[in-house]
Protein backbone atom coordinates (compact mmCIF):
# COMPACT_ATOMS: atom_id res chain seq x y z
CA UNK A 1 0.00 0.00 0.00
CA UNK A 2 3.13 2.20 0.87
CA UNK A 3 4.37 1.59 -2.49
CA UNK A 4 0.98 2.62 -4.49
CA UNK A 5 0.56 5.22 -2.75
CA UNK A 6 3.77 6.94 -3.95
CA UNK A 7 3.20 5.91 -8.08
CA UNK A 8 -0.17 7.69 -7.35
CA UNK A 9 1.36 10.51 -5.92
CA UNK A 10 4.29 10.39 -8.61
CA UNK A 11 1.80 9.93 -11.70
CA UNK A 12 -0.40 13.13 -9.89
CA UNK A 13 2.72 15.04 -9.79
CA UNK A 14 3.34 14.55 -13.55
CA UNK A 15 0.40 15.25 -14.73
CA UNK A 16 0.22 18.90 -12.97
CA UNK A 17 3.63 19.36 -14.52
CA UNK A 18 1.97 18.24 -17.67
CA UNK A 19 -1.11 20.78 -17.05
CA UNK A 20 -3.81 17.79 -16.89
CA UNK A 21 -6.56 18.35 -14.64
CA UNK A 22 -6.18 15.61 -12.08
CA UNK A 23 -8.77 13.97 -10.28
CA UNK A 24 -9.41 14.42 -6.78
CA UNK A 25 -7.38 12.64 -4.04
CA UNK A 26 -9.63 11.49 -1.27
CA UNK A 27 -8.46 13.00 1.78
CA UNK A 28 -6.77 11.00 4.41
CA UNK A 29 -8.46 9.38 6.99
CA UNK A 30 -8.81 10.90 10.27
CA UNK A 31 -6.43 9.89 13.00
CA UNK A 32 -9.50 8.29 14.96
CA UNK A 33 -10.98 6.44 11.96
CA UNK A 34 -7.71 4.84 11.08
CA UNK A 35 -8.15 1.04 11.04
CA UNK A 36 -6.14 -0.33 13.87
CA UNK A 37 -4.17 -2.49 11.15
CA UNK A 38 -2.76 0.57 9.61
CA UNK A 39 0.58 1.82 10.30
CA UNK A 40 0.82 4.36 12.35
CA UNK A 41 2.14 7.53 11.80
CA UNK A 42 5.70 8.19 12.35
CA UNK A 43 5.86 9.61 16.11
CA UNK A 44 7.37 12.95 16.98
CA UNK A 45 11.23 12.53 17.32
CA UNK A 46 11.86 12.49 20.92
CA UNK A 47 12.52 15.87 22.75
CA UNK A 48 16.96 16.51 23.16
CA UNK A 49 18.32 16.48 26.62
CA UNK A 50 18.82 20.03 27.41
CA UNK A 51 22.89 21.17 26.77
CA UNK A 52 25.08 21.10 29.85
CA UNK A 53 25.04 25.00 30.88
CA UNK A 54 28.11 26.25 30.09
CA UNK A 55 30.88 27.20 32.27
CA UNK A 56 30.36 31.12 33.37
CA UNK A 57 32.95 33.23 35.15
CA UNK A 58 32.88 34.30 38.60
CA UNK A 59 30.53 36.96 39.42
CA UNK A 60 32.65 39.61 39.98
CA UNK A 61 33.30 40.85 43.08
CA UNK A 62 31.55 43.74 44.46
CA UNK A 63 32.81 47.37 44.57
CA UNK A 64 33.53 47.46 48.02
CA UNK A 65 35.63 43.70 47.91
CA UNK A 66 37.41 45.09 45.02
CA UNK A 67 38.86 48.12 47.39
CA UNK A 68 39.27 46.24 50.61
CA UNK A 69 41.91 44.26 49.35
CA UNK A 70 43.67 47.71 47.76
CA UNK A 71 43.28 48.89 50.86
CA UNK A 72 45.35 45.64 52.67
CA UNK A 73 47.92 45.64 49.71
CA UNK A 74 49.07 49.37 50.71
CA UNK A 75 49.20 48.66 54.18
CA UNK A 76 50.47 45.51 54.05
CA UNK A 77 53.54 47.35 51.92
CA UNK A 78 53.34 50.11 54.39
CA UNK A 79 54.66 47.71 57.10
CA UNK A 80 56.79 45.71 54.86
CA UNK A 81 54.87 42.96 55.43
CA UNK A 82 56.10 41.37 51.80
CA UNK A 83 54.05 37.61 52.67
CA UNK A 84 50.91 40.01 53.52
CA UNK A 85 51.19 41.63 49.70
CA UNK A 86 52.19 37.83 48.07
CA UNK A 87 48.79 36.75 49.67
CA UNK A 88 46.88 39.24 47.38
CA UNK A 89 48.04 38.70 44.26
CA UNK A 90 48.06 36.11 41.66
CA UNK A 91 50.87 33.79 40.87
CA UNK A 92 51.20 35.35 37.79
CA UNK A 93 51.18 39.00 38.78
CA UNK A 94 52.45 42.05 36.85
CA UNK A 95 53.84 45.16 38.98
CA UNK A 96 54.87 48.23 36.79
CA UNK A 97 56.99 50.37 38.95
CA UNK A 98 56.95 54.17 38.21
CA UNK A 99 60.37 54.26 37.12
CA UNK A 100 60.06 51.79 34.53
CA UNK A 101 61.07 48.80 36.80
CA UNK A 102 58.88 45.92 36.20
CA UNK A 103 58.23 42.60 38.29
CA UNK A 104 56.27 39.74 36.90
CA UNK A 105 55.54 36.53 38.91
CA UNK A 106 56.01 37.02 42.77
CA UNK A 107 59.31 35.98 43.37
CA UNK A 108 60.54 39.13 40.84
CA UNK A 109 58.02 41.37 43.18
CA UNK A 110 59.05 39.95 46.35
CA UNK A 111 63.17 41.35 45.58
CA UNK A 112 61.19 44.60 43.74
CA UNK A 113 59.61 45.04 46.96
CA UNK A 114 62.26 44.45 49.03
CA UNK A 115 64.14 47.00 47.09
CA UNK A 116 61.32 49.32 47.26
CA UNK A 117 61.07 48.70 51.37
CA UNK A 118 64.32 49.98 52.07
CA UNK A 119 63.88 53.29 50.56
CA UNK A 120 61.02 53.47 53.57
CA UNK A 121 58.50 54.25 51.29
CA UNK A 122 54.93 54.90 52.64
CA UNK A 123 51.32 55.52 50.68
CA UNK A 124 48.19 57.22 51.55
CA UNK A 125 45.10 56.37 49.82
CA UNK A 126 43.13 60.03 49.06
CA UNK A 127 40.24 57.95 46.96
CA UNK A 128 39.59 54.67 44.99
CA UNK A 129 37.21 54.09 42.58
CA UNK A 130 36.32 50.94 40.97
CA UNK A 131 35.98 50.34 37.37
CA UNK A 132 34.61 47.00 36.23
CA UNK A 133 37.66 44.47 37.72
CA UNK A 134 40.11 47.02 38.26
CA UNK A 135 40.29 49.91 41.31
CA UNK A 136 41.93 53.04 40.42
CA UNK A 137 43.40 54.84 43.70
CA UNK A 138 45.43 58.29 44.23
CA UNK A 139 47.37 57.73 47.06
CA UNK A 140 50.21 60.28 48.42
CA UNK A 141 53.65 58.67 48.70
CA UNK A 142 56.68 59.54 50.32
CA UNK A 143 60.01 57.62 50.47
CA UNK A 144 63.51 58.71 51.42
CA UNK A 145 64.27 60.35 48.22
CA UNK A 146 61.23 62.69 47.94
CA UNK A 147 61.19 63.67 51.39
CA UNK A 148 65.16 64.82 51.04
CA UNK A 149 63.81 66.31 47.81
CA UNK A 150 60.96 68.78 50.04
CA UNK A 151 58.09 66.72 49.88
CA UNK A 152 58.00 65.41 52.97
CA UNK A 153 54.03 65.54 53.26
CA UNK A 154 54.19 63.22 50.37
CA UNK A 155 53.93 63.30 46.38
CA UNK A 156 50.71 62.53 43.77
CA UNK A 157 50.81 58.93 42.43
CA UNK A 158 48.04 57.13 40.90
CA UNK A 159 47.44 52.98 40.82
CA UNK A 160 45.88 50.81 38.91
CA UNK A 161 44.91 47.59 40.59
CA UNK A 162 43.56 44.95 38.06
CA UNK A 163 42.01 41.57 39.55
CA UNK A 164 41.99 37.97 38.14
CA UNK A 165 39.12 35.76 37.87
CA UNK A 166 39.84 33.96 41.06
CA UNK A 167 39.52 37.78 42.56
CA UNK A 168 43.00 38.28 43.12
CA UNK A 169 44.95 41.20 41.99
CA UNK A 170 46.23 40.37 38.94
CA UNK A 171 48.23 43.60 37.84
CA UNK A 172 49.63 46.45 39.73
CA UNK A 173 50.49 49.93 37.29
CA UNK A 174 52.26 52.83 39.03
CA UNK A 175 52.09 56.52 37.11
CA UNK A 176 52.93 59.63 38.55
CA UNK A 177 49.85 61.99 39.04
CA UNK A 178 50.80 65.85 38.47
CA UNK A 179 53.20 68.61 36.94
CA UNK A 180 55.28 68.36 40.07
CA UNK A 181 57.09 65.00 39.29
CA UNK A 182 58.96 67.29 36.78
CA UNK A 183 60.66 69.08 39.20
CA UNK A 184 61.47 65.98 41.25
CA UNK A 185 63.05 64.30 37.79
CA UNK A 186 64.65 67.60 37.85
CA UNK A 187 66.08 67.03 41.58
CA UNK A 188 67.29 63.08 40.11
CA UNK A 189 69.20 64.33 37.60
CA UNK A 190 71.01 66.59 39.59
CA UNK A 191 70.90 63.92 42.35
CA UNK A 192 72.89 61.05 39.51
CA UNK A 193 75.09 64.15 38.78
CA UNK A 194 76.62 64.88 42.31
CA UNK A 195 76.84 60.93 43.17
CA UNK A 196 78.63 60.15 39.72
CA UNK A 197 81.19 62.51 40.85
CA UNK A 198 81.07 61.68 44.60
CA UNK A 199 80.32 58.35 44.72
CA UNK A 200 80.13 56.43 41.68
CA UNK A 201 80.94 53.19 42.93
CA UNK A 202 77.64 53.64 45.16
CA UNK A 203 75.76 55.33 42.27
CA UNK A 204 76.00 51.84 39.97
CA UNK A 205 75.31 49.80 43.30
CA UNK A 206 72.06 51.72 43.87
CA UNK A 207 70.59 50.99 40.12
CA UNK A 208 70.47 47.31 41.00
CA UNK A 209 66.91 46.64 42.32
CA UNK A 210 67.82 44.33 45.63
CA UNK A 211 67.64 45.29 48.87
CA UNK A 212 71.58 46.17 49.30
CA UNK A 213 70.81 48.53 46.02
CA UNK A 214 67.68 50.10 48.05
CA UNK A 215 69.73 50.87 50.64
CA UNK A 216 72.47 52.63 48.74
CA UNK A 217 69.83 54.39 46.78
CA UNK A 218 68.39 55.86 50.22
CA UNK A 219 71.72 56.81 51.39
CA UNK A 220 72.69 58.87 48.17
CA UNK A 221 69.32 60.71 48.18
CA UNK A 222 70.01 61.65 51.94
CA UNK A 223 73.75 62.43 51.40
CA UNK A 224 72.35 64.57 47.98
CA UNK A 225 70.28 65.99 50.15
CA UNK A 226 72.64 67.00 52.90
CA UNK A 227 74.84 68.46 50.50
CA UNK A 228 71.89 70.75 48.91
CA UNK A 229 71.40 71.73 52.24
CA UNK A 230 75.01 72.74 53.14
CA UNK A 231 75.24 74.28 49.31
CA UNK A 232 71.68 76.53 50.63
CA UNK A 233 73.73 77.36 54.32
CA UNK A 234 76.77 78.85 52.00
CA UNK A 235 74.46 80.72 49.43
CA UNK A 236 72.71 81.98 51.92
CA UNK A 237 75.53 83.27 54.24
CA UNK A 238 77.31 84.59 51.00
CA UNK A 239 74.17 86.97 50.41
CA UNK A 240 75.16 89.10 53.24
CA UNK A 241 77.69 90.72 51.24
CA UNK A 242 78.95 92.01 48.12
CA UNK A 243 80.75 89.14 46.24
CA UNK A 244 84.33 89.90 46.09
CA UNK A 245 84.29 89.17 49.85
CA UNK A 246 81.55 86.28 50.37
CA UNK A 247 83.30 84.37 47.16
CA UNK A 248 86.16 83.58 49.28
CA UNK A 249 84.89 83.79 52.98
CA UNK A 250 84.96 80.99 55.82
CA UNK A 251 81.24 80.00 56.12
CA UNK A 252 80.11 78.77 59.56
CA UNK A 253 76.71 77.08 60.52
CA UNK A 254 74.95 77.75 64.09
CA UNK A 255 74.81 75.04 66.38
CA UNK A 256 72.24 72.46 66.04
CA UNK A 257 69.01 73.57 68.53
CA UNK A 258 69.84 71.24 70.57
CA UNK A 259 73.44 72.71 71.30
CA UNK A 260 76.55 72.04 70.41
CA UNK A 261 79.32 73.73 68.31
CA UNK A 262 79.55 76.13 65.69
CA UNK A 263 80.00 73.65 62.16
CA UNK A 264 82.70 75.39 59.51
CA UNK A 265 80.71 74.28 56.22
CA UNK A 266 83.53 75.97 54.05
CA UNK A 267 87.30 77.33 54.91
CA UNK A 268 87.93 80.25 53.19
CA UNK A 269 90.77 82.28 52.06
CA UNK A 270 90.12 85.65 53.19
CA UNK A 271 89.79 86.97 56.52
CA UNK A 272 85.62 87.35 56.45
CA UNK A 273 84.02 85.08 58.32
CA UNK A 274 80.38 84.51 56.81
CA UNK A 275 77.03 82.83 58.64
CA UNK A 276 73.47 81.73 57.29
CA UNK A 277 70.12 82.46 58.49
CA UNK A 278 69.44 82.68 62.10
CA UNK A 279 66.81 80.46 62.45
CA UNK A 280 65.60 81.36 65.77
CA UNK A 281 64.52 84.90 64.08
CA UNK A 282 61.27 85.47 61.96
CA UNK A 283 63.33 86.76 59.03
CA UNK A 284 66.45 86.07 56.62
CA UNK A 285 69.45 87.13 58.36
CA UNK A 286 72.76 85.87 57.13
CA UNK A 287 76.01 88.24 57.93
CA UNK A 288 79.48 88.71 56.86
CA UNK A 289 81.85 90.33 59.23
CA UNK A 290 85.87 91.33 59.30
CA UNK A 291 88.00 89.74 61.87
CA UNK A 292 87.10 92.79 64.27
CA UNK A 293 83.48 92.69 64.36
CA UNK A 294 83.87 88.70 63.85
CA UNK A 295 85.98 88.93 67.11
CA UNK A 296 83.10 91.20 68.66
CA UNK A 297 80.37 88.44 67.59
CA UNK A 298 82.32 85.92 68.97
CA UNK A 299 82.38 86.95 72.43
CA UNK A 300 78.67 88.14 72.19
CA UNK A 301 77.39 84.20 71.11
CA UNK A 302 79.32 83.49 74.34
CA UNK A 303 77.74 85.25 76.71
CA UNK A 304 80.64 87.27 77.78
CA UNK A 305 79.81 90.83 79.52
CA UNK A 306 82.24 92.25 77.43
CA UNK A 307 83.56 91.97 73.67
CA UNK A 308 87.66 92.00 73.68
CA UNK A 309 88.90 95.73 73.33
CA UNK A 310 88.12 97.18 70.20
CA UNK A 311 91.30 98.89 68.48
CA UNK A 312 90.28 99.78 65.40
CA UNK A 313 86.96 100.42 63.34
CA UNK A 314 85.19 96.80 62.31
CA UNK A 315 82.51 96.43 59.71
CA UNK A 316 80.00 93.76 59.21
CA UNK A 317 77.60 93.27 56.37
CA UNK A 318 73.58 92.16 56.68
CA UNK A 319 72.67 93.08 52.89
CA UNK A 320 69.54 90.80 53.64
CA UNK A 321 68.26 92.55 56.45
CA UNK A 322 67.88 91.02 59.61
CA UNK A 323 65.98 90.69 62.95
CA UNK A 324 66.70 90.99 67.04
CA UNK A 325 64.91 90.37 69.97
CA UNK A 326 65.68 94.10 71.24
CA UNK A 327 67.42 97.32 70.29
CA UNK A 328 68.52 97.73 74.07
CA UNK A 329 69.44 94.03 75.90
CA UNK A 330 72.04 92.71 73.68
CA UNK A 331 71.64 89.36 75.51
CA UNK A 332 67.67 88.94 75.26
CA UNK A 333 67.35 85.75 72.92
CA UNK A 334 63.64 86.92 72.39
CA UNK A 335 61.24 89.83 72.71
CA UNK A 336 60.28 91.30 75.98
CA UNK A 337 56.62 90.17 76.60
CA UNK A 338 54.34 92.57 74.49
CA UNK A 339 57.36 93.55 72.55
CA UNK A 340 58.30 92.80 68.74
CA UNK A 341 61.29 91.23 66.69
CA UNK A 342 63.63 94.51 65.79
CA UNK A 343 63.52 93.91 62.26
CA UNK A 344 65.87 96.01 59.84
CA UNK A 345 66.29 96.21 56.30
CA UNK A 346 69.83 95.75 54.61
CA UNK A 347 72.06 97.37 56.37
CA UNK A 348 76.25 97.47 57.49
CA UNK A 349 77.59 97.54 61.31
CA UNK A 350 80.53 99.49 62.80
CA UNK A 351 81.82 99.14 66.07
CA UNK A 352 84.80 102.04 66.61
CA UNK A 353 87.22 102.49 69.82
CA UNK A 354 85.02 104.00 71.94
CA UNK A 355 81.84 103.44 70.92
CA UNK A 356 79.24 105.76 69.70
CA UNK A 357 77.64 109.22 71.18
CA UNK A 358 74.26 109.01 70.90
CA UNK A 359 73.87 112.86 71.06
CA UNK A 360 75.05 112.14 67.38
CA UNK A 361 73.05 109.23 66.28
CA UNK A 362 69.66 107.93 66.84
CA UNK A 363 68.90 105.12 68.81
CA UNK A 364 65.81 104.67 67.13
CA UNK A 365 65.32 101.44 65.05
CA UNK A 366 62.53 102.95 63.28
CA UNK A 367 64.48 106.40 62.53
CA UNK A 368 65.76 105.07 59.03
CA UNK A 369 68.63 106.77 59.59
CA UNK A 370 72.18 105.28 60.87
CA UNK A 371 71.29 104.11 64.51
CA UNK A 372 72.91 102.84 67.37
CA UNK A 373 71.85 99.22 68.82
CA UNK A 374 72.74 98.15 72.51
CA UNK A 375 73.66 101.80 73.70
CA UNK A 376 75.24 102.25 76.44
CA UNK A 377 76.78 98.52 76.68
CA UNK A 378 79.83 97.20 76.25
CA UNK A 379 78.10 95.38 72.57
CA UNK A 380 77.21 99.17 71.32
CA UNK A 381 77.15 99.22 67.35
CA UNK A 382 76.20 101.63 64.52
CA UNK A 383 73.29 100.21 62.29
CA UNK A 384 73.86 101.91 59.20
CA UNK A 385 70.93 100.78 56.27
CA UNK A 386 71.73 100.76 52.83
CA UNK A 387 68.35 101.08 50.94
CA UNK A 388 68.74 103.82 48.77
CA UNK A 389 65.74 105.94 48.28
CA UNK A 390 63.16 105.26 45.15
CA UNK A 391 62.52 107.65 42.20
CA UNK A 392 58.59 107.04 43.20
CA UNK A 393 59.34 108.28 46.75
CA UNK A 394 60.97 111.95 45.16
CA UNK A 395 57.62 113.56 44.03
CA UNK A 396 57.95 116.60 41.50
CA UNK A 397 61.04 117.50 42.85
CA UNK A 398 63.31 118.74 39.62
CA UNK A 399 66.06 116.65 38.47
CA UNK A 400 69.36 117.73 40.22
CA UNK A 401 67.16 117.73 43.71
CA UNK A 402 66.31 113.91 42.44
CA UNK A 403 69.87 113.34 42.06
CA UNK A 404 70.84 114.17 45.28
CA UNK A 405 68.39 112.45 46.86
CA UNK A 406 69.04 108.91 45.19
CA UNK A 407 72.34 108.80 47.02
CA UNK A 408 71.15 108.14 50.55
CA UNK A 409 68.14 106.38 52.21
CA UNK A 410 64.37 107.79 52.21
CA UNK A 411 64.37 109.07 55.69
CA UNK A 412 67.64 110.57 55.09
CA UNK A 413 67.09 112.22 51.66
CA UNK A 414 63.42 113.40 51.90
CA UNK A 415 64.30 115.93 54.87
CA UNK A 416 68.17 116.73 53.69
CA UNK A 417 69.51 120.40 52.95
CA UNK A 418 70.19 119.35 48.53
CA UNK A 419 73.15 121.65 47.31
CA UNK A 420 74.16 121.67 43.49
CA UNK A 421 77.48 122.95 42.11
CA UNK A 422 78.64 126.52 41.26
CA UNK A 423 78.50 127.28 37.74
CA UNK A 424 81.73 129.23 37.94
CA UNK A 425 84.43 126.74 39.93
CA UNK A 426 85.49 128.03 43.14
CA UNK A 427 82.19 129.88 44.12
CA UNK A 428 80.01 128.56 46.89
CA UNK A 429 77.55 125.24 46.53
CA UNK A 430 74.34 126.23 45.51
CA UNK A 431 71.05 125.32 48.12
CA UNK A 432 68.91 123.85 45.84
CA UNK A 433 66.27 123.09 49.09
CA UNK A 434 66.87 123.58 52.55
CA UNK A 435 66.46 120.92 55.15
CA UNK A 436 65.13 119.90 58.20
CA UNK A 437 67.36 117.49 59.81
CA UNK A 438 71.09 117.47 59.88
CA UNK A 439 72.35 115.61 56.55
CA UNK A 440 73.30 117.55 53.69
CA UNK A 441 73.08 116.05 50.17
CA UNK A 442 75.06 116.77 46.85
CA UNK A 443 73.84 116.05 43.24
CA UNK A 444 76.01 114.75 40.61
CA UNK A 445 79.57 116.40 40.60
CA UNK A 446 79.54 117.71 36.62
CA UNK A 447 83.35 117.20 36.61
CA UNK A 448 83.63 113.18 36.82
CA UNK A 449 82.67 110.91 33.86
CA UNK A 450 79.75 109.01 36.47
CA UNK A 451 76.87 109.57 38.46
CA UNK A 452 77.92 110.76 41.89
CA UNK A 453 75.87 112.23 44.25
CA UNK A 454 76.49 111.91 47.85
CA UNK A 455 75.24 113.04 51.35
CA UNK A 456 77.16 113.38 53.87
CA UNK A 457 76.29 113.55 58.30
CA UNK A 458 77.54 116.72 59.99
CA UNK A 459 80.98 115.24 60.65
CA UNK A 460 81.50 114.13 57.00
CA UNK A 461 79.91 117.89 56.58
CA UNK A 462 83.00 119.04 58.12
CA UNK A 463 85.46 117.12 56.19
CA UNK A 464 83.97 118.36 53.08
CA UNK A 465 84.05 121.81 53.71
CA UNK A 466 87.95 121.59 55.21
CA UNK A 467 88.34 119.43 51.94
CA UNK A 468 86.94 122.15 49.57
CA UNK A 469 89.18 124.86 51.45
CA UNK A 470 92.27 122.79 51.35
CA UNK A 471 92.49 122.52 54.96
CA UNK A 472 92.90 119.68 57.48
CA UNK A 473 89.55 118.36 58.87
CA UNK A 474 89.20 118.10 62.70
CA UNK A 475 87.28 114.49 62.69
CA UNK A 476 86.33 114.07 66.22
CA UNK A 477 83.31 111.41 65.57
CA UNK A 478 82.43 108.50 63.45
CA UNK A 479 81.19 110.30 60.01
CA UNK A 480 79.00 108.39 57.46
CA UNK A 481 78.27 109.59 54.11
CA UNK A 482 76.23 107.62 51.55
CA UNK A 483 77.19 107.50 47.27
CA UNK A 484 74.55 104.74 46.77
CA UNK A 485 73.98 105.89 43.44
CA UNK A 486 77.87 104.96 42.91
CA UNK A 487 80.92 107.29 42.50
CA UNK A 488 83.95 108.07 40.38
CA UNK A 489 87.06 110.01 41.65
CA UNK A 490 90.21 110.87 39.24
CA UNK A 491 92.94 109.22 41.73
CA UNK A 492 92.77 107.00 44.41
CA UNK A 493 95.68 108.28 46.21
CA UNK A 494 96.30 112.20 45.71
CA UNK A 495 92.94 113.46 46.94
CA UNK A 496 93.74 117.12 45.25
CA UNK A 497 93.67 115.67 41.56
CA UNK A 498 91.00 116.96 39.15
CA UNK A 499 91.58 114.72 36.94
CA UNK A 500 93.52 111.32 36.17
CA UNK A 501 97.53 111.42 36.10
CA UNK A 502 98.41 110.20 32.69
CA UNK A 503 97.98 106.44 31.27
CA UNK A 504 95.42 106.03 34.26
CA UNK A 505 91.69 106.09 34.45
CA UNK A 506 88.92 107.34 36.85
CA UNK A 507 88.65 104.99 39.72
CA UNK A 508 85.02 104.11 39.59
CA UNK A 509 83.09 102.82 42.68
CA UNK A 510 79.58 101.28 42.68
CA UNK A 511 77.29 102.26 45.86
CA UNK A 512 78.82 102.74 48.51
CA UNK A 513 79.13 104.29 52.28
CA UNK A 514 82.28 106.07 53.18
CA UNK A 515 83.35 105.95 56.84
CA UNK A 516 85.64 108.49 58.67
CA UNK A 517 87.27 107.72 62.14
CA UNK A 518 89.23 109.63 64.59
CA UNK A 519 92.87 108.65 64.19
CA UNK A 520 92.21 107.55 60.50
CA UNK A 521 92.84 103.92 59.43
CA UNK A 522 95.67 101.09 59.44
CA UNK A 523 96.52 100.08 56.09
CA UNK A 524 97.46 97.13 57.92
CA UNK A 525 94.25 95.92 58.35
CA UNK A 526 91.94 97.58 55.32
CA UNK A 527 93.00 97.15 51.77
CA UNK A 528 94.07 100.44 49.91
CA UNK A 529 93.38 98.55 46.41
CA UNK A 530 90.09 100.18 44.94
CA UNK A 531 89.43 97.24 43.25
CA UNK A 532 89.39 94.62 45.96
CA UNK A 533 85.49 94.67 45.74
CA UNK A 534 85.83 94.92 49.64
CA UNK A 535 86.02 97.79 52.25
CA UNK A 536 89.42 100.02 51.18
CA UNK A 537 91.24 103.04 52.12
CA UNK A 538 91.31 105.87 49.87
CA UNK A 539 93.90 108.60 49.79
CA UNK A 540 95.40 106.59 52.48
CA UNK A 541 97.91 108.83 54.54
CA UNK A 542 96.66 111.28 53.97
CA UNK A 543 94.33 114.45 55.92
CA UNK A 544 91.56 113.37 54.00
CA UNK A 545 91.80 109.21 54.08
CA UNK A 546 88.56 107.55 54.58
CA UNK A 547 87.57 103.98 53.98
CA UNK A 548 85.03 103.10 51.34
CA UNK A 549 82.42 100.34 51.84
CA UNK A 550 80.69 98.75 48.72
CA UNK A 551 77.67 97.99 49.65
CA UNK A 552 76.73 95.77 45.91
CA UNK A 553 79.80 94.16 43.70
CA UNK A 554 82.14 96.53 42.37
CA UNK A 555 81.53 97.81 38.63
CA UNK A 556 83.66 95.49 36.16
Amino acid sequence: MRSLGLAVLVFVCVLVVAGCVPAALPPPPSPTSVPSTAIPPTPAPPTAAPPAPAPTAAPPTPAADLIAPVKAYVAALNTGDLNGVLALVTDDVSWFELGGDHASGKEQLRTLLDWWVTLEAKQQITDCQSQADRVVCHLSYVEVCTAAFGATKGWPVKLIFTYGPDGKIREVVETNDGPQWNDLSKWWVGRNAWASANSPAELAKSTERTKEGGLIDAKLCKDYAASLAVDGKIQDAMSAAPMAIAKDATIIDWPAPGGGDLVVLRKGTNDWTCYPDWTASPGNDPECNDPAMEAWFRALMAGEKAPPEITGPGIAYMLMGGSDPSNTDPMAAAPAAGDDWVTSPAHVMLIVPGGFDAKLFSTDPQSGEPYIMWDGTPYEHLMVPVVPMAAKEMGNADAAIQNAMSAAPTTISASATIQGWPEKAGDPMVVLRKGTNDWTCIADWPASPGNDPSCNDPMWTVWNDAYAAGKVPEITAPGIAYMLAGGSDPSNTDPMATAPAPGEDWVNSGPHLMLLVPGGFDAKVFSTDPKSGGPYIMWDGTPYEHVMVPVTDMPK
